[in-house]
């Protein structure tokens, strides 16, 4: 969870495991944990699941998430960095994501459908 992130990116972490072909949009480019990187639509829903306390997978179909190309995978770092859920996904699938760092405590509230 990035509440930072305007977008839901898949970085080349989780999308190099799919063997998928991307071409890169050279015109889009943007920045993430200081590396540069293309960003390439998905044309196509991609379905996301978060367990709940009790164990229980909720499944969300989501349409507005991107691929990161890096533009420079000689940067070592690049292949670690996760995929995280930025603020359209929260926004799109009507959730709410509360924080108390003192108590280290993290979770989402929505509308789960059972």
């Amino acid at each position: 969870m990035d509440t930072g992130s305007p977008f839901t990116p898949i970085t080349p972490k989780d999308y190099l495991k799919t063997r998928l072909h991307i071409k890169p949009d050279r015109a889009k480019m943007c920045y993430l944990a200081s590396a540069q990187f293309y960003r390439v639509p998905i044309n196509d829903k991609v379905e996301y699941m978060l367990m709940a306390e009790d164990q229980k997978l909720h499944k969300f179909q989501f349409d507005d998430a991107i691929f990161l190309v890096p533009i420079d995978d000689r940067i070592k770092h690049v292949q670690s960095i996760p995929s995280i859920l930025g603020l359209n996904f929260l926004t799109k699938n009507n959730l709410r994501f509360f924080t108390d760092p003192a108590k280290e405590i993290a979770y989402i509230e929505g509308d789960f459908e059972e």
